[in-house]
């Protein structure tokens, strides 16, 4: 018989519901707050561990802007983009079962719930991770990479890499869509019939990996 999984899902309360346009301005810091007075709105409006995820990914930064606004639509841009239900879990084991959009998946997890549950799949689909792992890239603090210590995010793996158009590519690079919410490695640039081409490899949405021809994107190298 296989053993019962022993799942948790977060509790919630009123003052860790996801930001929504029920909220008023008049709630927000005014414009000369501190850094520290919108970390402390944000925390009280959508929960501590969500701001601290924010922060971790570099959604929330000193110099990011001033107006608390824009922290409130930063913060529902990342919960849009990371939805996947929030389920802590009593092993690693337990919460790599439930990973099915990331390849290698069976280190797509983070372990920073409490004590006795600390295991979750890592929110969203792993399209940067798998770029990661391909090229080696270890950016970010170890709490924010997956298990085995590569990038997650594309942010991650695209740091201190040049922005360029397609036509610049060389294999090896990597390649985002131009609203950088997909990625991918560039394994063969096209020439003659599919010049200006590039052939793409990146894990899809399901986990699998897939090669396609583009003319679509920038590269990053």
């Amino acid at each position: 018989m296989k053993e019962k999984v022993h799942a948790v899902e977060r509790k919630t309360d009123s003052k860790s519901k996801q930001p929504g346009p029920e909220l008023s301005k008049s709630r927000f810091p005014s414009l000369n707050s501190s850094y520290i007075d919108r970390v402390l709105f944000l925390q009280r409006t959508i929960g501590n561990r969500e701001v601290t995820r924010l922060i971790r990914f570099g959604v929330l930064q000193k110099n990011n802007g001033s107006d608390s606004t824009i922290l409130i639509q930063r913060a529902c841009q990342y919960f849009a983009e990371h939805s996947a239900p929030d389920t802590y879990c009593q092993t690693r084991a337990e919460a790599e079962a439930l990973v099915t959009r990331a390849n290698p998946s069976s280190c797509f997890v983070y372990n920073d719930g409490p004590a006795d549950h600390q295991w979750r799949p890592i929110p969203g689909f792993g399209c940067a991770h798998y770029v990661a792992h391909q090229l080696g890239i270890t950016e970010g603090p170890d709490y924010a990479n997956c298990r085995d210590g590569f990038s997650v995010t594309i942010g991650q793996i695209t740091q201190g890499r040049a922005r360029e158009a397609l036509t610049t590519a060389q294999v090896g690079d990597i390649w985002t869509n131009d609203g950088e919410s997909h990625s991918g490695v560039v394994r063969e640039v096209g020439s003659g019939a599919r010049a200006g081409q590039v052939r793409i490899q990146a894990c899809g949405t399901s986990g699998n990996i897939y090669t396609i021809w583009t003319s679509d994107g920038v590269v990053h190298h």
